[in-house]
């Protein structure tokens, strides 16, 4: 595989998962997306398939987990005791946008522009 075909690999796969999580935002009870503005995120840890992270709830912190498979977000988890009553807790959107914001738009941005300045050294050489 080529330099070129591992950045458009790379890039694609953050397309990908930003698009899973904001699908799974959207459909979030807007007071949660609301709510989860002010949630602050400790930490997070990406992999392909994962997106974990501790978020910090009023009396303790909490562990989030989103597992995605091909394109989508197949389970949450957040031992808050709120997760699962209507759909997804705030603690998840918080850990969803956290990515999205700090993780996935800067690494899209640098892997489009390390494409385009390789493609430049390509035409210009």
């Amino acid at each position: 595989m080529s330099v070129q075909q591992s950045i458009e690999a790379a890039k694609v796969a953050v397309e990908i998962r930003g698009r899973a999580l904001r699908t799974l935002v959207e459909g979030a009870e807007i007071g949660r997306r609301s709510r989860a503005a002010n949630v602050p995120v400790q930490w997070t840890k990406s992999t392909d398939k994962t997106l974990r992270g501790v978020v910090a709830g009023r009396s303790r912190s909490y562990a989030v987990g989103i597992t995605l498979y091909n394109g989508s977000v197949r389970q949450t988890n957040c031992d808050c005791p709120d997760h699962g009553r209507a759909g997804v807790c705030k603690h998840v959107v918080a850990i969803s946008n956290h990515w999205i914001e700090n993780t996935g738009r800067p690494v899209w941005v640098s892997l489009r522009d390390a494409l385009e300045a390789l493609t430049q050294n390509k035409i210009s050489a």
